[in-house]
């Protein structure tokens, strides 16, 4: 969950307030839903989000809905992915008085392990709308009105609080929310494709979101780089497959004998595998291959030679690569600065097993070992040797 995607509105005017998120965005601002009763308080002309002036788009007031989109111009903030998925556990995160005898102390907190159920709701307009019921042994405050519900699990955003309905003997409260669905019928902006692909990237890379044998591969469309060579268009790995990765081919082949690959005591996770010969890699390819409906392979020699000099310009080499360091060991794949084309890593960190044109195998780009920095670096291997220094990327070809 990106808290900064979750906004603070307020009114210029009075003491309103309510929480915002953010589904979309321009080259000038951001795309915020909220609850149309926290814009109606707010007084539109008032409106302030995160203290800048917020402009109502659409308020769906006149339909029975309690949504509203706004747009807020000088504001900068990832979107949050909206989906249609019913969870049984939510949490919530939105704004609050911290004193309500003192209104302008305004705190932002998180709530968790909210029960969700699911039903539907018929307006005075006759509009049907779908809601979330949320049940937690705490007050959801009023602030929370707009707030994203989040699905505890896959992180993404299932629904948007609206207005507390009831509390019982027993101390709980149940509140309503409104379903992703009609977030997204009434919003026809870039938010999924853009979004998503950023959620992918994000949330896996930074470990919020655990990979698993079921997303691993849209998890590895979406982490390709789309390089044209003269001959052939290719999409390459971003990252060296990393440890992670390579540990579900494990657990799904059961090819592995246990703590293998060897990771050395470095720590496994978002590290480059290594210790994986040559025939393992292309064991991994096959493997990945046949989940996906894709044909995975090792970079060509020559191709990984022609995508390294694209990617890497020789007078930037120290900048862009990991090369001799004094820990003597791998480092996270995204770890340091990325190269022209957006791949990590072609230079330094471990050694490249690639296709080749003969008999011969050949690992290309230098490691964390490497002291002598220079460009196209190449080892020669047999195919079944491992070494610490060595993992692989992998490509997919789209002929011409």
């Amino acid at each position: 969950m990106d808290k900064q995607s979750i906004l603070k509105i307020t009114s210029s005017e009075n003491n309103t307030i309510g929480t915002g998120f953010v589904i979309d965005f321009d080259e000038k601002g951001v795309i915020v839903v909220t609850c149309s009763h926290v814009v109606n308080n707010c007084y539109a002309e008032s409106l302030l989000v995160e203290g800048l002036i917020a402009i109502v788009k659409n308020d769906y007031k006149f339909i029975g809905l309690d949504l509203a989109i706004l747009y807020v111009e000088g504001l900068k903030r990832e979107p949050f992915i909206v989906e249609e998925q019913e969870p049984k556990k939510v949490k919530l995160f939105g704004y609050t008085y911290f004193n309500t005898k003192i209104r302008s102390n305004i705190k932002a907190e998180g709530m968790n392990d909210i029960n969700a159920k699911y039903d539907v709701s018929l307006t005075g307009e006759g509009q049907t709308i779908e809601i979330i019921r949320l049940s937690s042994q705490h007050k959801i405050s009023n602030g929370y009105s707009g707030s994203p519900v989040i699905c505890s699990n896959t992180g993404v955003v299932v629904g948007m609080v609206a207005l507390e309905v009831s509390g019982n003997s027993n101390d709980s409260y149940t509140n309503y929310a409104i379903s992703a669905k009609h977030i997204l019928e009434n919003y026809n902006g870039k938010i999924q494709e853009k979004a998503k692909e950023n959620f992918i990237e994000k949330n896996i890379i930074e470990n919020h979101l655990k990979l698993t044998s079921d997303n691993i591969c849209e998890y590895t469309v979406k982490n390709m780089i789309k390089v044209d060579l003269l001959d052939k268009v290719l999409y390459v790995g971003k990252y060296p497959v990393t440890f992670e990765e390579y540990d579900l081919f494990c657990e799904d082949t059961k090819k592995c004998k246990k703590y293998e690959p060897n990771d050395r005591g470095w720590g496994r996770g978002k590290r480059p595998v290594i210790n994986v010969s040559w025939d393992d890699a292309i064991a991994y390819c096959e493997w990945l291959s046949k989940k996906s409906n894709k044909k995975y392979e090792l970079i060509l020699d020559i191709d990984w030679i022609k995508i390294a000099e694209k990617n890497i310009l020789e007078e930037s080499l120290n900048k862009y690569q990991i090369w001799h360091n004094k820990k003597k060991k791998t480092k996270k794949v995204n770890d340091g600065v990325v190269g022209e084309l957006g791949i990590y890593h072609m230079y330094g960190n471990i050694y490249e097993w690639c296709r080749n044109r003969d008999n011969r195998i050949f690992a290309f780009g230098g490691s964390f070992r490497t002291t002598n920095i220079k460009k196209f670096l190449s080892v020669e291997r047999e195919q079944d040797q491992k070494s610490n220094t060595i993992g692989f990327r992998i490509s997919v070809i789209i002929n011409r």
